[in-house]
């Protein structure tokens, strides 16, 4: 069977990243690590015959606190931030034509609690797509 074009777009989307797909990361994972975990998604009619459609991906980024690079939690936490962005949105922001655009939108830090080693980066990308109503196979 034929793979969907949002289907198409989360493979390409987690290769450009370098993650893996709905992974659970946690201090047993191999760090550094990042998961991409894809939910619901809002579409709307753009024009005749196109379904347009806004895809929130959230990406999970865990790794181990480096206190040699990084004087705080902090400034890790923003680097880690910072490698995310620009490897979701530079190069090929349309992923080969299968979308219009990948936008970051949010973020949230979870630093260690008292005994952890990991720092967490949580990173939302809104992936903006088209398809023809009524085929979710075909790019519009």
């Amino acid at each position: 069977m034929a793979e969907t074009v949002r289907e198409q777009i989360l493979q390409a989307f987690v290769l450009k990243i370098g993650a893996e797909r709905c992974v659970k990361l946690d201090s047993d994972s191999d760090l550094p690590a990042k998961s991409v975990w894809d939910n619901g998604e809002e579409a709307s009619k753009k024009a005749f015959g196109v379904t347009e459609v806004a895809l929130p991906l959230p990406v999970e980024y865990l790794a181990e606190v480096d206190k040699q690079t990084f004087p705080t939690y902090s400034a890790q936490a923003n680097a880690m931030l910072g490698e995310i962005i620009q490897a979701a949105t530079s190069g090929d922001n349309k992923l080969g034509g299968l979308c219009q655009s990948i936008e970051y939108a949010e973020s949230e830090f979870i630093y260690p609690k008292d005994g952890e080693q990991e720092i967490e980066v949580y990173v939302v990308f809104n992936i903006t797509y088209q398809f023809a109503t009524g085929d979710p196979f075909t790019v519009a």
